[in-house]
């Protein structure tokens, strides 16, 4: 059994993971929406489809070289615009 401290402290604990987790998909999805919808549909593609570098290379017509390069590009970017969101909101 866990001492009641311990136990108070996973909950808190939880509770903050929980936080960070509904902060960062907000983050996310209004960064998202800064995409273009070209754009987005290569990143749902390969992220939420599960679509191989190949398979959305030949669908849009282009090289694997130019789609690596794209999706590289668009994480930055959406880890640039999630890193300001997160500390608009810490100031908020």
């Amino acid at each position: 059994m866990f001492d009641s401290d311990v136990v108070e402290q996973m909950v808190d604990n939880a509770a903050v993971v929980a936080r960070t987790s509904s902060t960062l998909k907000a983050a996310l999805e209004f960064c998202l929406q800064k995409v273009s919808r070209k754009n987005r549909d290569v990143l749902t593609a390969f992220y939420a489809e599960g679509r191989s570098v190949r398979e959305i290379a030949e669908a849009a017509g282009r090289g694997q070289s130019a789609v690596k390069m794209l999706l590289m590009r668009l994480r930055k970017r959406l880890e640039k615009c999630i890193e300001i969101q997160l500390v608009k909101g810490n100031s908020a």
